[in-house]
């Protein structure tokens, strides 16, 4: 897995009721890890740039972080009333969406910055070096939008509307040159991102 992605999922492959996070060891097929300590079933996840830590965010608006090595759970943020739809990592913080995207110390659990769009809120991803977010959601029922927001001001630079359904999936490159959005159910759409 390319450092700093993500790994999104509309649902949880577990049980509602299964609060297990797996790490699994690709060379044997195993399971190298299970982590605890989730309250409700697992709805998106994310490695840390260095691969140290791996966060999830919850069906209940929990955020968790736990040491991939130790399996020793780093930290719990409620920060959500409602399920937290993605979470991805900067070089020095995690950010997660739920009601909003938050920006929070991993080392404090202190949140250092929060994004408000005027949209209800659905995916967001972290281009590399943390300076822009690609956050997506649904503006009206039926009718979907994409922003380009600077992580520092929460300043707009480009957006996109009425497009897919819903919440599209937003991803960046690993050299923050570009990034993806889900354009329809069988369309991705890729732009150059301009510094």
């Amino acid at each position: 897995m390319a450092s700093g992605s993500s790994i999104q999922t509309e649902r949880s492959r577990a049980l509602p009721e299964d609060t297990r996070v797996f790490l699994w060891n690709l060379d044997t097929m195993s399971i190298a890890r299970e982590l605890h300590g989730q309250s409700a079933g697992t709805r998106c996840l994310a490695f840390s740039p260095d691969g140290a830590v791996v966060a999830a965010g919850s069906q209940d608006g929990i955020v968790t972080a736990w040491d991939v090595q130790s399996g020793s759970m780093e930290l719990r943020w409620n920060l959500y009333r409602e399920p937290v739809r993605s979470v991805a990592f900067d070089a020095d913080a995690l950010w997660s969406a739920g009601e909003y995207a938050a920006k929070t110390d991993t080392k404090s659990g202190q949140v250092i910055k929060e994004i408000r769009p005027r949209f209800e809120l659905g995916r967001l991803a972290i281009a590399p070096g943390g300076r822009i977010a690609a956050i997506s959601g649904s503006a009206s029922p039926g009718s979907g939008q994409v922003e380009l927001v600077e992580c520092e001001t929460g300043r707009r630079r480009w957006r996109e509307t009425g497009i897919y359904f819903g919440w599209p999936r937003v991803a960046f490159s690993n050299d923050g040159r570009y990034f993806a959005a889900e354009l329809t159910n069988d369309t991705v759409g890729i732009w150059r991102v301009s510094h």
